[in-house]
């Protein structure tokens, strides 16, 4: 009997606990007050001109603008239509070689430590990593980005706020330490 009401309550458990993380969840994402005060997120903003986008990328992000890579209009609608059709978040992928693996390969797609992992995998462990040729995704073939290097290309958006550097300078000073490593951002806006 105790062992059955164990269960039961476990299971109790497991309920409220999806409840409240799918609250917390819609909360994020539905552009809540709550996120705009804690990361200063889902802010309209107007700039001037690229240089001063690029300047406020820079400053709100600690990425220097040499890394960023802005896309023409019909670049981004294509580069939009990519990142949501994928259900991608901060990482939209790796480039290695001529080769592509999507972001779209880890579970949480914002979690620091899953894109870690998949980066380390390449090119030795490939097992179960779904790879493409780089030159099927439409926007890699705009970016100038070196065969002898592994980069990591970051997605970007200004209305993320503090989101973004939160996340991506982990996965930067983590990955750093790799000769092989490089990285280019390509912006949403």
């Amino acid at each position: 009997m105790f062992s059955r009401f164990t269960m039961i309550s476990a299971r109790m458990c497991a309920k409220i606990t999806s409840a409240v993380c799918g609250v917390l969840v819609l909360l994020v994402c539905s552009g809540c007050s709550v996120q705009e005060t804690y990361f200063g997120a889902n802010r309209k903003m107007s700039f001037s001109s690229k240089d001063d986008y690029l300047n406020f990328a820079e400053k709100s992000s600690g990425i220097p603008k040499e890394k960023f890579y802005l896309l023409g209009k019909d670049d981004v609608d294509m580069f939009r239509t990519d990142v949501i059709a994928d259900k991608l978040s901060l990482y939209f992928g790796i480039v290695f070689e001529d080769n592509f693996v999507s972001g779209n390969q880890i579970e949480i797609k914002s979690c620091t430590g899953q894109i870690v992992n998949l980066y380390r995998k390449i090119p030795s462990q490939l097992d179960d990593v779904t790879v493409s040729k780089s030159d099927t995704v439409g926007v890699l073939s705009r970016l100038n980005v070196s065969k002898d290097k592994k980069t990591l290309v970051f997605i970007y958006s200004y209305k993320w706020g503090g989101f973004f550097k939160t996340k991506v300078s982990q996965v930067i000073k983590e990955l750093s330490k790799d000769p092989d490593f490089d990285y280019v951002v390509v912006s949403m806006d």
